[in-house]
């Protein structure tokens, strides 16, 4: 029967690491971050769960297979966001959240699940963030990286998972 649960310490200090890396705290993230664990699972869901839909939980009883807003998964020692934080966290792009912004060009590239090179770069930045094209929408998260070819540095995005899933996988 799966539960929700409060996040250890452990656990809660990786959500803060992983915010940390976008330059925002655990809050803007969520506000009731909670584990729902599922026996037998090799990793949990993280959802940030409002105190309303706690209290009728508990009147309700029983399993639970989701509540609140899904924000990523934990699985050994690392947090892996969801979609739908990319797409909670790009309304902040630019006021607190740094993000990568693509044209429409590397727009197609990354729904497609493919390397985003510079010039298709708006806007670049290191590491895991929020992609979002020029108009502001989310995409999903990239990892911005610096790469050498032939003695020539140059930035690129790897997609790591991207709106476009769904429609590669036959969805």
């Amino acid at each position: 029967m799966a539960a929700l649960r409060n996040l250890t310490r452990r656990e809660y200090r990786l959500l803060e690491a992983f915010a940390s890396s976008l330059g925002v705290s655990v809050r803007a993230i969520a506000l009731n971050p909670m584990a729902l664990v599922v026996p037998g699972a090799r990793y949990f869901d993280v959802f940030d769960v409002p105190l309303k839909i706690l209290q009728s939980l508990g009147v309700v009883g029983g399993s639970v297979y989701a509540a609140g807003f899904y924000i990523g998964y934990i699985e050994e020692f690392s947090f892996t966001p969801s979609l739908a934080l990319s797409q909670r966290l790009s309304r902040l792009c630019g006021h607190g959240v740094d993000c990568i912004v693509v044209d429409s060009e590397g727009e197609r590239f990354f729904l497609y699940g493919r390397r985003v090179h510079e010039d298709h770069l708006v806007k670049w930045l290191p590491g895991l963030r929020p992609v979002v094209n020029e108009a502001g929408e989310a995409l999903g998260w990239g990892s911005g990286a610096v790469v050498e070819s032939r003695g020539i540095s140059f930035k690129i995005v790897e997609p790591v998972k991207d709106l476009g899933w769904y429609l590669r996988r036959g969805g």
